[in-house]
């Protein structure tokens, strides 16, 4: 599924509506579905009262659509009014209350309102508004996040298309803008609705089919990773197969702080499919860490002191690295600098490598170095950094990256010649030389714990052991992870799962991506 600026939506629509489709009839699809979203958060409709706060555009003729189709069906609708706005409902309609309140009687309206409502469904302004809010909307949303705040009972909020003051582009974010619960994006989501603070105030985020065309949206190279997609570029496995048709992952990883790492990491490869995983770590840890991964064939290492790697532990590694498919490098290595000579011996040898995949202590050592490292990297190389260690790589502040995700991982996979994975709530992935990106569909603060990453660095090295092309074995490592991920903190909580919790679940990812999804007008991100 694509993900849009504000520019390309209007693009999209435009040819659509060129083509000979009516207007009226894709704002008549938004409001229908908008208004079935709204009524799958209400228990009972006929008792339900629902606030509209309708703006003059577009955005506000959805929210009306909707507003007609829940008064039909028994909900007593409430109209918040903007100045010059044209509305096409009898103001007879015993169901449907309208208020243009002025500035000086928002309060008490809106206070009255509040305390009875159980959805408010912002249609104030959509993607094609990126101005400050100001005047008469500024009071009405200032009052209803004050009002809400205090509420013993708080409404549901419901965006239609983008919460009014979020801009659709970067995720920026009004002081004024409404905080939803769900967002409703029509045809397709925007970006500014997982990126930076746009996907803290856009709740979860519900896509609704207003019947566009793919012949549309072909031309857009943002894509989000889906289920269907997933399903199709899985490895297939032949049952007259043996082991090395799966290939072989090699893994250095582990220090004397960070024992659990190689072996969450090679766990995960063994989960994705890879036939054999090697671990290679310090010799006085190695059988700490076999413990806890017994499938796996392991490499001691030598030690500059107990349970740190020496640099001549290199040595070890190149004379066996030919052997294998892909080769995982920097999870819970430490920092030390014997270490990091380990590091600079294995990378800018010259020898060829195995496909790459360097995430962790293996990225702050890039960080460390001054010269251009990138252009010594002579193997297929993909770059795994979280929010902070790519600060760390770029020297750019967090805020910044936060806001440019696309940007800067898209420029940065060219200079750099390398695949990159930048994690976080909504991943983003990038490839040299394409133009391609593409995007997880999942944002989960239970993944906000230690080793979790190395779970994913874990995966994707047994997908690229299995000969799966580097760019779709991130899309598919990144969805499996993010898919496992939302199972566990359902069955466990966000708040007490741990990595490790990962495993017991990553079976039901798999059965569930074999399951079709429901046809319907409209489906959660999440549910990609």
């Amino acid at each position: 599924m694509k993900i849009v600026t504000s520019s390309q939506m209007k693009k999209i629509e435009d040819s659509v509506i060129n083509d000979g489709v009516l207007q009226t009839d894709l704002i008549q699809r938004a409001g229908v579905v908008l208004a079935e979203v709204v009524k799958q958060q209400i228990k009972d409709i006929e008792k339900s009262n629902i606030i509209f706060l309708i703006g003059p555009g577009n955005n506000g003729a959805d929210g009306l659509e909707a507003c007609k189709h829940l008064a039909f069906c028994g909900a007593k609708c409430n109209i918040i009014l903007l100045p010059q706005t044209k509305i096409n409902i009898p103001k007879k309609n015993l169901k449907i209350q309208f208020f243009q309140p002025g500035k000086n009687e928002v309060n008490e309206i809106l206070n009255n309102l509040i305390c009875d409502t159980d959805v408010i469904v912002d249609a104030f302004i959509g993607t094609g508004n990126n101005k400050p809010i100001a005047g008469l909307m500024k009071s009405i949303l200032d009052q209803i996040m004050k009002t809400i705040s205090s509420a013993d009972k708080k409404p549901i909020i419901i965006s239609a298309d983008l919460a009014s003051g979020l801009n659709a582009d970067n995720g920026s974010v009004d002081p004024s803008a409404i905080n939803s619960d769900l967002t409703v994006s029509f045809g397709l989501p925007k970006i500014g609705t997982i990126f930076s603070n746009g996907a803290d105030i856009s709740g979860q985020i519900h896509i609704a089919n207003i019947g566009i065309p793919k012949k549309y949206t072909r031309h857009i190279k943002t894509e989000l990773i889906t289920k269907d997609w997933v399903s199709n570029n899985l490895p297939k496995r032949s049952n007259i197969s043996h082991k090395g048709n799966f290939g072989k992952v090699l893994i250095l990883a582990g220090s004397k702080q960070y024992i659990g790492a190689a072996s969450l990491a090679a766990n995960a490869a063994y989960r994705s499919g890879a036939g054999l995983v090697t671990i290679c770590a310090p010799k006085s840890i190695i059988n700490s860490i076999a413990i806890n991964s017994i499938e796996s064939t392991l490499l001691p290492l030598p030690e500059h002191s107990n349970g740190i790697h020496s640099s001549t532990a290199s040595e070890d590694i190149l004379n066996i690295i030919s052997k294998y498919d892909s080769f995982l490098i920097g999870c819970g290595l430490g920092q030390e600098n014997e270490t990091q000579k380990m590091l600079k011996n294995i990378l800018f040898n010259g020898k060829h490598l195995p496909t790459t995949i360097i995430d962790a202590d293996g990225l702050n050592f890039l960080s460390t170095l001054k010269n251009s490292w990138w252009k010594n990297l002579k193997s297929p190389t993909i770059l795994t950094p979280h929010i902070v260690e790519m600060s760390r790589l770029t020297k750019e502040p967090i805020e910044k990256i936060n806001s440019q995700k696309f940007e800067i991982a898209k420029n940065l996979a060219d200079k750099w010649n390398s695949f990159i994975l930048l994690k976080g709530a909504y991943s983003v992935i990038t490839s040299p030389s394409e133009n391609e990106i593409a995007i997880s569909p999942f944002a989960n603060s239970g993944l906000a714990k230690a080793g979790t990453g190395d779970i994913l660095s874990g995966i994707l090295a047994g997908l690229i052991a299995q000969k799966t092309p580097i760019f779709e074995s991130i899309k598919l490592a990144t969805y499996l992870h993010g898919k496992t991920g939302m199972i566990t903190s359902e069955k466990l909580t966000k708040q007490t799962m741990i990595a490790s919790d990962l495993f017991k679940y990553f079976h039901e990812t798999i059965k569930e991506i074999n399951t079709p999804i429901n046809s319907k007008n409209f489906i959660q991100l999440r549910d990609l």
